[in-house]
């Protein structure tokens, strides 16, 4: 029966069967071709609902010129090798497309890649840090992103975002810190930040709730960044932008007196309403 499934497949001309039941086929005196190649673009998995930005390999671009992670590599590298492929900027024929190949795969002649070496991270100006949820998060002017390859390759780019191993905290679950550039503000959605950031939890709300309170979390850190009041001011502006227009102006006094002057030179005033007293 083993013989025969072989046998089935070996006159469809083509699989994805593992290297062991191909050396297998072998054995049993059946010759298959090797598997069409098996193979995810970047190397971060998706979650159920979490999701990394995307590394797009194009159709014409080769897999023998891509790369997939070295042995040695730990979670942050390859978490920023990820990211300078998604993120980075490079000519159409200079591409870094990092592809992740199941062990049972590597066996094949197509599965045998040049390897990302080396990852490193260069910071600029420090502009500031902060918490969300279950992480911390700096600011940084600038961010960049290199790669060495086992092939002798270098692949550097800026990018909008990384993360870096934390220096010292009172947590000592934390291990890694989240960089953002201000570009990462209009570059990025909240999604693929958050993912870095451990992405949606199960045990807790829906998807949509803990994901509005990350974008609230991700607004607020911004304004601190931006200054110390920024969160606040923006906040009333959204509020007074929902309520009055067209307006000019608008002051409020410590008794709660509203005065609106409106574009068109007119003027509004608004006291609080005094609660009847109970009998």
């Amino acid at each position: 029966m083993e013989k025969e499934a072989y046998r089935f497949i070996h006159k469809q001309g083509r699989h994805t069967l593992s290297y062991d039941n191909y050396l297998r086929a072998r054995q049993l005196g059946i010759d298959l071709p090797e598997s069409d190649p098996v193979f995810t673009e970047g190397l971060l998995a998706n979650g159920e609902c979490s999701q990394p930005m995307q590394v797009v390999k194009p159709k014409e671009f080769p897999l023998s010129r891509c790369y997939k992670a070295g042995d040695h590599l730990d979670e942050l590298e390859i978490e920023n090798a990820h990211i300078l492929a998604a993120a980075g900027s490079f000519k159409a024929k200079n591409l870094f497309i990092p592809v992740d190949i199941r062990h049972a795969y590597e066996g094949y002649s197509w599965a045998k890649l040049p390897a990302v070496g080396k990852v490193t991270v260069t910071l600029g100006k420090k502009l500031g840090s902060g918490w969300i949820q279950s992480g911390t998060v700096e600011a940084y002017e600038s961010i960049e992103i290199a790669v060495l390859t086992s092939d002798g390759r270098r692949f550097e780019s800026a990018v909008p975002m990384a993360v870096i191993e934390v220096k010292s905290s009172p947590c000592s679950w934390l291990e890694k810190t989240l960089c953002l550039t201000p570009a990462a503000r209009t570059d990025l959605s909240a999604e693929e930040i958050w993912y870095h950031l451990g992405g949606y939890q199960d045990d807790g709300d829906t998807y949509d709730t803990q994901l509005s309170l990350f974008e609230e979390d991700l607004n607020r850190f911004w304004a601190e960044i931006t200054g110390p009041e920024e969160f606040l001011r923006d906040k009333l502006l959204t509020v007074i932008s929902d309520l009055i227009s067209p307006w000019k102006q608008l002051t409020i006094d410590v008794n709660g007196t509203m005065t609106i002057l409106l574009e068109d030179g007119t003027q509004k005033s608004y006291s609080p309403a005094k609660m009847p007293r109970q009998k």
